[in-house]
């Protein structure tokens, strides 16, 4: 399979980016992310809701990876958890002492 000149098929294909996380097929609250972030930035911060302005808001995120698997071969190995924990010196290290 071929997309923007990448050949899917050949499993050597080097990706970069900084994307610890990249998907898992598994469902999450966006307010489990904002609940680990805050851990893992030992912050308390609590979570302030606004009314969407958008019809087809959805309340969790979650990525379809079947056709990485299918042509990758591609295996999550890093929790959603441990992916933002692994990004916490990188928010730090942009953001300074803004984020707490």
């Amino acid at each position: 399979m071929m997309h923007n000149n990448i050949d899917f098929n050949n499993k050597d294909i080097l990706i970069t980016g900084g994307a610890d996380f990249i998907g898992s097929n598994l469902a999450f609250y966006f307010q489990d992310i904002a609940d680990t972030l805050q851990n893992e930035l030992r912050t308390d911060l609590g979570t302030e809701y606004f009314l969407n302005p958008h019809d087809d808001y959805q309340t969790h995120t979650q990525a379809n990876i079947i056709a990485s698997i299918n042509n990758l071969g591609f295996k999550p190995k890093v929790s959603l958890e441990q992916g933002i924990k692994s990004y916490i010196a990188e928010i730090k290290r942009l953001h300074g002492n803004e984020i707490i």
